[in-house]
C-alpha cells in the first residue's frame, strides 16, 4: 500500500494543515474556557490541543526541511522559501515555550492565590491569541510557494523553464562573446568558457591572492565541449567577481579530477579573514566562515568528485546549502553573512577545468 499518494512528492503537505487547524481551535477552546468558567474540563482541552499542535507542528517543520533539501527549486522561489523556513522555525519554538509555561501554570494553579490565577489566564490566552500571528506568517510563506510558483501543483517545471528561456534571451552566443561574462543589473553575473575566457579570469577578475603570471591558465576544445584548464602550478590563488552581494544562488560546473590539491568556492568575501566558503579537498566536502581569521565549519560530508559535477550552493538568510549534480550534499546554518564578493579559490597542482560559473541574486 502506497502511504504517500502519486500527486505529492513529500509528506510535508499532508501534515502541514493539522498544526494550523488544531493551534486555532486551541485558542478558541482556551477563550471559552475563560468565559464559560462552569466546565472545568475546559482548560484541559486546551492544554491538550496545544500540546497536539505544538508535536504536529514540529513535525510539520522537520518534514518541511526534509522537503526542501529534496527537491530542486528555482531561483525566484529561495526568498520566499527561507523566509517560510525562518518563521516556521520560531513559531515550533514560541508554542513550545508556550505550551511548557501553559502547563507548568495549570498543574500549580490551585497553589496560587485566586487573583494571581485569575489575572494569568487572561495573559496565557493573550499569548496563545499572539501565537496564531507566527502561525499566519508562515503559512502566508508556504502559500506564496503553492499558489504563487507553483510548487506542488506540477506547474513548477513551467516557471524554471520561463526563467531560463527570458535569461537565454539576454546573452549572446558562446561564438560572439568577447569578454566570455555577462553581467546584470541586480548583480548576477555569468562566466563562460568562451572566447575571452582566459582574458577575463586573468583581467576582469580582482586577484586577491596569487598572481596570474604565475597560474597556468588555457582554453581547450574536447569534442562539443569547450571549458577553461587552471593549473596552479604549486601556488594557490583566490579570485572574485562582481558586486558584494547578500542572498545569492551559484553555479559552477566543473571537474576536478586531476587536481592535486582543494578547491574553494568563495563567497561573500569580505577580505581575507572574513569570507564563507565551500571547501573540497582529499574526499571531502565542507561549508563554513572564516570569521577574524578563525575557521568556523557548519556543515562537512564524505565526498568524492568524478568527472564533471554540477556544483550549486545557494544562501538565503542563515540558510546554507550545496548541492552536487542536483543532490543535497552539505546543508548548514549559521548566522547571516555581511554582503560580499564572490569567486573561487585553487591551491596545489594539475589542472582544475570549468566550464561556466554562474551567480544569480535572490
Amino acid at each position: 500500500m502506497q502511504i504517500i499518494p502519486e500527486w505529492t512528492p513529500n509528506i510535508h503537505p499532508l501534515i502541514v494543515h493539522f498544526p494550523i487547524a488544531i493551534l486555532i481551535l486551541a485558542v478558541f477552546t482556551n477563550f471559552f474556557s475563560l468565559v464559560l468558567k462552569k466546565f472545568e474540563w475546559l482548560p484541559k482541552v486546551s492544554i491538550s490541543l496545544y500540546i497536539l499542535g505544538t508535536i504536529s507542528a514540529i513535525t510539520a517543520f522537520f518534514t518541511g526541511r526534509a522537503a526542501a533539501d529534496s527537491l530542486e527549486l528555482p531561483v525566484k522561489v529561495m526568498s520566499t522559501l527561507t523566509s517560510h523556513a525562518d518563521w516556521a522555525e520560531i513559531t515550533v519554538l514560541y508554542f513550545t515555550v508556550f505550551t511548557v509555561v501553559y502547563t507548568v501554570f495549570l498543574i500549580f494553579e490551585k497553589k496560587l492565590l485566586n487573583k494571581i490565577s485569575n489575572l494569568m489566564k487572561p495573559v496565557i490566552f493573550l499569548f496563545g491569541l499572539g501565537g496564531l500571528i507566527l502561525v499566519y506568517l508562515t503559512a502566508d510563506a508556504g502559500a506564496k510557494m503553492v499558489y504563487g510558483y507553483g510548487l506542488g501543483t506540477g506547474k513548477l517545471n513551467n516557471i524554471t523553464n520561463n526563467s531560463n528561456e527570458t535569461y537565454n534571451i539576454q546573452e549572446k552566443a558562446k561564438e560572439e562573446i568577447v569578454s566570455s561574462i555577462n553581467t546584470s543589473d541586480n548583480g548576477s553575473w555569468k562566466f563562460y568558457s568562451a572566447v575571452g575566457a582566459v582574458s577575463t579570469l586573468k583581467n576582469d577578475f580582482t586577484w586577491l591572492n596569487g598572481q596570474s603570471p604565475n597560474i597556468e591558465i588555457d582554453l581547450y576544445h574536447d569534442k562539443n565541449e569547450t571549458f577553461t584548464t587552471i593549473n596552479p602550478n604549486n601556488n594557490s590563488m583566490l579570485v572574485s567577481y562582481g558586486n558584494k552581494l547578500k542572498n545569492v544562488q551559484i553555479e559552477l560546473n566543473a571537474n576536478l579530477d586531476s587536481l592535486q590539491g582543494s578547491f574553494s568556492i568563495v563567497h561573500h568575501y569580505i577580505d581575507s579573514n572574513n569570507y564563507d566558503y565551500v571547501l573540497i579537498k582529499e574526499n571531502e566536502i565542507s561549508m563554513g566562515r572564516i570569521s577574524n581569521g578563525m575557521d568556523e565549519v557548519f556543515e562537512k560530508e564524505t565526498f568524492l568528485a568524478q568527472g564533471w559535477v554540477d556544483i550549486k550552493i545557494i544562501i538565503s538568510g542563515k540558510h546554507f546549502r550545496t548541492n552536487i549534480n542536483n543532490k543535497l550534499v552539505v546543508h548548514g546554518h549559521g548566522a547571516e553573512p555581511d554582503s560580499g564578493t564572490t569567486g573561487f579559490k585553487l591551491s596545489g597542482k594539475g589542472s582544475f577545468l570549468i566550464s561556466d560559473f554562474e551567480v544569480q541574486v535572490l
